[in-house]
């Protein structure tokens, strides 16, 4: 299977924001469409030119505090966003993903316009049904009711 048969059957959209918006309202539209990412692209020629996800933000909230709301996505971005072609099969996008420690892979056409983003969500989903795993099937469930005492604690 290929990124192109995922991006096919989930469509080719990505949710993106010029440099130079401020991380606020990046933030709005990522809560407004309920997403872990948004990619960050050239004003003027639609280029990629990087990726704010979750770790970015928190990052940049740790880093600046409060302020980092007021500073723009370019500040804080993953700079170049981790990236593929359409042509590449799942495996190799999950190790990448794997590799360089992201959720999210930008899927750019060879002009390095975007043309859609794969997430872990995307892979896991359908092999979760596919095989009816459901929760506690990877042995007995670790809740707080059941977890042993921590040391000190009865």
């Amino acid at each position: 299977m290929h990124i192109s048969d995922i991006l096919d059957s989930k469509g080719r959209g990505i949710h993106a924001v010029p440099h130079g918006t401020p991380l606020s309202d990046e933030l709005a539209l990522m809560r407004q469409h309920r997403i872990g990412s948004v990619v960050v692209v050239h004003r003027q020629t639609g280029q990629a030119l990087g990726i704010v996800s979750q770790p970015e933000l928190l990052e940049g909230l740790v880093q600046m505090g409060p302020d980092a709301l007021c500073h723009c996505v370019t500040g804080i971005m993953r700079k170049p966003a981790p990236s593929c072609d359409a042509s590449a099969t799942v495996q190799e996008a999950l190790s990448q993903m794997t590799r360089e420690r992201s959720r999210h892979l930008l899927v750019c056409d060879e002009t390095s316009l975007p043309v859609g983003l794969v997430s872990l969500g995307i892979w896991w989903r359908p092999n979760l049904r596919m095989h009816k795993w459901k929760p506690g099937c990877f042995g007995k469930s670790r809740t707080r009711a059941n977890l042993p005492a921590a040391p000190g604690q009865a």
